[in-house]
Parts: structure tokens; sequence; C-alpha cells
């Protein structure tokens, strides 16, 4: 009898921990959903990821967005750089260009280090923004300060070859060195690159 009584508890087990986890889940979004509610724009970010995550709701891209709008209206970073992001990684997502150089903005100004780096990458390739190698330069100078090794590598970019700034090879390998230090593969390769190049420069005979 008592085995069966403990045979019986060991099947109800898994789908009570089921039920259990339900209502777990089920107590968080509505306590990011009252959050939100009330101006939190931290909860409206927390929501936000929910829905993308498909985390205790059905996986809805659009409906996070809208979640993630709502978090960077109210001046939360990371509902801005979500904003920003979800413009380059979804397709299901249709947004300008515009639109996510100004969700960026709000980001970098929010103190979010690698969303400077992509208004950089905005400005250098003239995505819903005027080209300009000098805002460029600005913004991944903002970046590779804050920390984004791969800043450090683009601005790099900038340097050796004068775009936005004055040509300065020196700088540019200081700016390669900096970014794969910190990790940053290209930066790494970038620099390999230079070094090559100065060593065939340095074996070629002179034709005076």
């Amino acid at each position: 009898m008592i085995k069966m009584i403990f045979l019986s508890v060991l099947l109800l087990m898994p789908a009570t921990i089921v039920w259990a986890q339900a209502r777990e889940h089920a107590f968080e979004l509505a306590a990011v959903e009252a959050g939100c509610r009330q101006g939190s724009a931290r909860a409206c970010f927390q929501l936000g990821e929910k829905h993308l995550d498909g985390d205790g709701v059905k996986t809805d891209t659009r409906v996070a967005l809208k979640w993630f709008r709502k978090s960077c209206a109210g001046r939360d970073s990371l509902g801005c750089v979500s904003v920003g992001l979800l413009s380059h990684h979804q397709s299901a997502v249709r947004m300008n260009d515009v639109d996510a150089v100004a969700a960026f903005r709000k980001a970098c100004a929010g103190g979010h280090v690698p969303s400077c780096t992509h208004l950089g990458f905005k400005y250098q390739a003239g995505q819903g923004v005027q080209k300009s190698y000098d805002r460029a330069a600005e913004f991944y100078r903002a970046g590779c300060s804050g920390g984004d090794a791969k800043a450090c590598s683009h601005l790099g970019v900038l340097y050796e070859n004068g775009l936005g700034v004055t040509q300065d090879v020196a700088q540019a390998g200081v700016l390669y060195r900096q970014g794969c230090d910190a990790g940053n593969e290209r930066g790494c390769q970038f620099l390999d690159f230079m070094e090559s190049a100065r060593m065939n420069a340095s074996v070629i005979p002179s034709t005076q």
C-alpha cells in the first residue's frame, strides 16, 4: 500500500512542477505588466523581453517592439537599444533606419556604450542619417572610451585611412591593439595586416 502511494506521488510530481512553474510565470508577467502600466520604463522593457523570448507568453516580435518603444519613451536605455537592434536582426519588424538611429541615439545618451558604436556604424554607412565620417569618428570614440572593443577597431580604420580624422597610421595601430586586446577579432586582423605591410615594405630593395 505504501509503495503504491509512493509511486502515485512520483507520477504526480512532474505535473505539480509544471503547474507551479506556470503559476510563477503568470505572477511574474502580471507584476511586470502592472509595473509598466504604472509608468516603470524598466518594467516595460522586461515585458518586451518576455514577448521576444516567449517567456510565459507567445513569442511575438511586434508586441515586444511595442513594449520596447514604450520603455524607450520612458528613457530606459535598454529599451532604446532593443528598438534599434530589432531593426537589424528581425525581418518580421518593418522599421526604417531613421527610427533605429533615433533609438540608438537615446540609448547612447543614456549611457549604453554599444549604442554609441551602432550610431558610428550608421553614420559611416549613411543609414538613416546623412553619411558623415566626422560623426562616425565621434561616436566610435565615445564607444571606444566606454570600453567597446569593436568601436576601437573601427575608429582605427578611420585613422588609418584619414576618414573624418587626420590620417595617423600610428594612432590606428594603437586603436587596433586596444580593440584586439579587448577581444575584438577584427582589431587583431587589422593589426596583423598593418604589421605585415610594414614588414613587406622594409624588405623591398630601394630603386634609387
